[in-house]
Formats: C-alpha cells, structure tokens, sequence
C-alpha cells in the first residue's frame, strides 16, 4: 500500500504522478494547438481545434482528480496543498514540454507559415465579422497592445518577427494562471469511486 494512502507528504510519489499526468497533458495540448493552426487554413477542422485548445485546463482537471483518487483511500481528507503542488509540477512539465515543442518550430521549421495561415484565416468573412466582434469587446486588446498592431495584416507582420523564445515562454506563463483554478477543481469535485464498498454488499446479500 502507498504511503501517501495514509495522507502523508510523499515527494517523490507526487512528482512520479505530475511529470507522467504532465507528459500526458503536453502531448495533448501540443496536438490541439497543431490542430488549431491546421484550422486557420482549412475551415473544416477549425472548431475542433478551437475546441481541442479551450478542453485543455478540463483535461488537466481530471488528472489532477485522477491523481486524488488513486492516492487516497475512500472517504479520506485531501489537503489543498498536496493538490495544488501536483498540479504546479504537473503543469511545469507540460508547459515544458509544449514550450519546447513551439520553440522548435518558431525556431526551425515556421519561416512565417503561422503568419500566413492566421492572414488567410483573418480574410475569410466569418474570420472578419469575430475577430471585429473580438476587437470590440477587448478580447484581442491585450495581443495588439504587446505587439503595436492595429490591423491583421500588422499583427501577422509581428508574429513573423516575434522571437520562438517569446511563444515558449508565454505557455509558461500562462501554467501559473491555470494551476490554482485546476487545483481548485481537484479539491472540490466529487470522487469517481462509489462511496459504498461492493463488499459490503455482497456480506449483505449472501449469509
């Protein structure tokens, strides 16, 4: 039986379960994000990926409950902070992983490819009409502030210059914003587990 079933720290288990649920989270958000980009030049796949990026954090969030409940025995306390350093660790290795997955290709292998494809994407009619509806309400304020722009055709010219350093850095950023809402929903939600032991029922049923 693990030693962590009895509540008790145990540093090596928890970074043993945030470096494997972080290569799983990594590799999927590096997927989502390939998707992603795929859809801002075929509109056909564009809402997947849009979809595929925005279910990140949910995924993270089942497994960081994933985590809880094979650490833990039924009906045992969890403490916020034995979560929420699992999900730090977790989202430290994931955003490791997809930061070194964007500096290679903003590094090696773009050359102004994402550029291209957010122009083409930002000239459809639809692409139009939400990035307008976007810009109005301050959804994309933050991004033309950083980088000068005041049209699609500017901030496409910035994403060529930006440095593959500054697309990297930005995932790891943005794990510090995510991790304490995750840990959050790993304390509070409900177990997976039934909370009455099948045992117990099968005493109960046969003499």
């Amino acid at each position: 039986m693990l030693e962590d079933k009895q509540n008790e720290w145990d540093w090596r288990q928890i970074n043993a379960f945030a470096a494997q649920n972080g290569a799983l989270l990594g590799t999927y958000g590096l997927l989502s994000l390939v998707v992603y980009a795929v859809g801002l030049r075929y509109s056909q796949v564009s809402m997947l990926g849009f979809l595929l990026v925005l279910s990140s954090p949910f995924v993270g969030a089942f497994l960081c409950v994933r985590f809880r409940e094979t650490i833990t025995e039924r009906n045992a306390p969890f403490s916020f902070g034995k979560g929420y350093v699992h999900c730090l660790l977790m989202g430290i290795y994931a955003g490791i992983l997809i930061a070194m997955g964007l500096y290679m290709w903003f590094a090696f292998f773009d050359n102004g490819v994402f550029a291209d494809a957010f122009l083409f994407a930002a000239s459809q009619p639809h692409s139009q009409q939400f990035l307008q509806e976007m810009q109005q309400q301050g959804g994309m304020s933050n991004l033309y502030e950083l980088t000068g722009a005041t049209t699609p055709q500017q901030l496409a010219d910035a994403f060529r210059i930006l440095p593959a350093s500054v697309w990297a850095s930005s995932v790891l950023s943005l794990t510090f914003f995510v991790d304490p809402i995750i840990s959050i929903t790993e304390n509070n939600s409900p177990p997976f587990r039934p909370t009455v032991d099948l045992k117990d029922i099968s005493n109960n049923c046969w003499p």
